[in-house]
């Protein structure tokens, strides 16, 4: 399970309403970033009071191009797990 501090931003303009989501990166010595999201707007399951059972994963190297093997959008990948997750971080590391 997940538990991350609850994150709210609050948009003036084209989101009048609250949202409330946590995000955090990893970035390596390798150029890669790892960002890990879940909430509001995210491909999570869960909650911020009892934990998320899967969250959001995107990665991207030191010129900000998508890297995401796992799936053919090149995009973020949702509704990880724990397990998923480590797995992901650990293949990046290595990269």
């Amino acid at each position: 399970m997940f538990k991350i501090a609850l994150e709210k931003n609050m948009s003036g303009g084209s989101l009048p309403y609250q949202v409330a989501h946590g995000n955090f990166t990893l970035k390596f010595s390798n150029g890669y970033t790892v960002s890990l999201a879940m909430g509001d707007g995210m491909y999570s399951e869960g909650n911020f009071q009892e934990g998320f059972n899967t969250i959001e994963v995107g990665v991207w190297d030191d010129k900000g191009d998508w890297y995401c093997p796992w799936n053919d959008n090149n995009d973020v990948i949702g509704y990880q797990t724990v397990e998923e997750v480590l797995e992901i971080i650990n293949e990046v590391a290595e990269l």
